[in-house]
């Protein structure tokens, strides 16, 4: 039967960051997934109380807004009452209550519970498990949580390659995947292995995201400006600036022209063209003149 969208979003998630403290590295993903939660219209979505589901919709929206606002006590409180009235109205067995539950286990890892948000994203892959339909998407947006969560909240590096490999696999067998997601999926791979102190494998995986950024014509996308700074991030590391110093200056012309120069990410950039030895005046004036040309070819002059 035909069905209608419900008005609550699956969000996964938005600009998860990590910074290496000792480094000052850099904002290292933004991963933003949407997916729309669909009510299937047949007998028993037809009894559902039309309030009920608007109310459910409201508390899960009203969640998201808390959760984007960093408001993570607030985001719960609102998902809670969303999965309550879900549970009555739904049932146990749908896809907009493993949404929420999957939206739980976000705030909860944004908290630092590691053991509360594995059992949330298990209890929603226990449910797109178990019922009809093609939840792969949302399956590997849950991977990206386990292993965000096993890398920032436990350090368990070995736990979070795991995750982010079955995550991997995902993107790879579904056809006209977005490239950024795949593209996400190696900086977080390169984010464990930097972490682990392998900067090859680091840098190895950060050049699959500059490449699969090439073959999209997308060279100036975040994903490319978090590879370029990760990996001038790795030289740095092993006592290499010099050889950082060309990727640096790549990420701050992305940030500089598509942030603005008093973004933090630019500032951050900036400074570190200076720490590598290089002249960030000159490369800032650099990035002003390639907008500036950049402008004029879309205007036709």
């Amino acid at each position: 039967m035909k069905a209608h969208t419900c008005s609550m979003t699956f969000l996964g998630f938005n600009n998860l960051a990590w910074r290496n403290n000792i480094e000052c590295l850099l904002i290292i993903a933004a991963v933003f997934a949407y997916y729309g939660g669909a009510l299937a219209d047949d007998n028993a979505s037809e009894a559902i109380n039309k309030n009920s589901q608007n109310t459910l919709a409201d508390y899960f929206d009203a969640g998201f807004n808390l959760y984007s606002q960093g408001d993570n006590d607030g985001a719960l409180t609102n998902y809670l009452k969303a999965l309550e009235i879900g549970l009555e109205t739904l049932g146990k067995n749908h896809p907009d209550v493993a949404s929420i539950y999957t939206s739980i286990g976000m705030a909860l890892s944004a908290k630092g519970d590691y053991d509360g948000t594995i059992t949330n994203y298990n209890k929603a892959l226990g449910i797109y498990e178990q019922i009809p339909g093609d939840y792969q998407l949302e399956k590997a947006t849950i991977y990206l949580g386990i292993g965000t969560a096993a890398l920032s909240i436990k350090s368990d590096y070995d736990e979070a390659l795991l995750y982010f490999n079955k995550e991997l696999e995902i993107y790879k067998q579904v056809s006209g995947e977005s490239y950024s997601d795949m593209a996400t999926v190696y900086i977080m791979l390169g984010v464990t292995f930097l972490r682990k102190a392998d900067y090859d494998e680091a840098i190895a995986n950060y050049n699959e995201t500059l490449e699969i950024c090439r073959e999209a014509s997308d060279e100036n996308s975040y994903e490319a400006m978090v590879a370029y700074a990760s990996i001038s991030t790795c030289y740095n590391l092993r006592g290499e600036p010099s050889i950082g110093l060309p990727y640096i200056i790549k990420a701050f012309k992305i940030s500089y022209k598509t942030l603005g120069a008093n973004n933090p990410e630019t500032i951050d950039y900036r400074n570190r063209i200076y720490n590598f030895g290089g002249d960030p005046d000159a490369i800032e004036a650099e990035a002003i003149a390639e907008k500036i040309a950049e402008i004029e070819a879309e205007s036709g002059k």
